[in-house]
């Protein structure tokens, strides 16, 4: 299983356990589908995590939420 395959089941997994109450649930299940190519599922998890956060929509705050990733990761999302 893939690094995102995991990530998305721990992500899917904390979102259960908080019941979509902290602040990064839906942004870290937007990250984690887009990471396995589930587009449809991370569309539908970014208008709530914009949300619950308006920052996560502003594309200027891209380069400071995605700093500390490694190549691959920027690859990825872009």
């Amino acid at each position: 299983m893939s690094g995102y395959a995991n990530a998305v089941r721990e992500f899917e997994a904390s979102v259960k356990i908080s019941d979509h109450v902290a602040l990064y649930d839906y942004y870290s299940l937007v990250l984690g589908y887009w990471g396995v190519e589930k587009t449809r599922q991370a569309l539908e998890n970014y208008q709530p995590a914009v949300e619950r956060d308006p920052h996560f929509g502003e594309y200027k705050t891209l380069n400071d939420r995605t700093a500390e990733w490694a190549p691959f990761e920027h690859r990825a999302i872009h």
